[in-house]
């Protein structure tokens, strides 16, 4: 069949051939579609994305060796507006999200790469993330970084700014001061 020679494409894909990265680096931006917002919107499960954008500086990392390039190094932050539903009121909220990235691409055979996949890579809070990734076919996908980088950053449990989760009656016990013992209170007293 013709369509099983048709390869993967995600929502948001803009390939970059790692031979054209000058040695001294390029910074780029990109930006998604709106065709794209709507399928990354509907594969995260999102009830819409406004805008996802990504700034990169993308350099040549370790120099080029007699088998070529050995690795580059992406550097930058992935910007998006995204609606999502608050878990507590079930209402639609609009936020903004910021995910930097701190990522290193190597050949598939480089054993770097080798060496890298066998340690593990502790991630800090609140710093850039730094991984290991391979290029393939000569290319990286800075759209499919982008997109990861949504992904990573979204709250599983999106709450609207000022809503809170109240349990049923706990804040009428609380008015009256009354606590879940004070019935275990009166048992005690009688048996006095």
């Amino acid at each position: 069949m013709a369509g099983d020679d048709l390869a993967y494409l995600p929502p948001f894909s803009r390939p970059l051939a790692v031979d054209d990265v000058p040695t001294a680096g390029l910074t780029m931006t990109i930006e998604a579609a709106p065709s794209e917002c709507e399928a990354l919107a509907q594969g995260l499960g999102l009830a819409g994305i406004e805008r996802v954008a990504a700034t990169m500086a993308i350099r040549p990392e370790g120099g080029h060796g007699a088998h070529g390039l050995h690795g580059l190094r992406v550097t930058g932050e992935m910007r998006a507006k995204i609606r999502q539903i608050c878990v507590v009121s079930l209402e639609p909220f609009d936020s903004e999200m910021v995910e930097p990235f701190d990522l290193h691409f190597l050949p598939i055979a480089s054993p770097a790469r080798q060496a890298n996949l066998r340690r593990t890579v502790v991630v800090e809070p609140f710093e850039p993330r730094a991984d290991s990734e391979a290029i393939s076919d000569g290319k990286i996908d800075l759209g499919q970084i982008a997109a990861e980088f949504l992904a990573l950053g979204l709250d599983p449990h999106p709450r609207k700014p000022g809503v809170e989760f109240r349990f049923p009656g706990v804040g009428a016990a609380r008015d009256a001061k009354e606590s879940p013992f004070s019935a275990l209170q009166g048992f005690k007293r009688r048996d006095q």
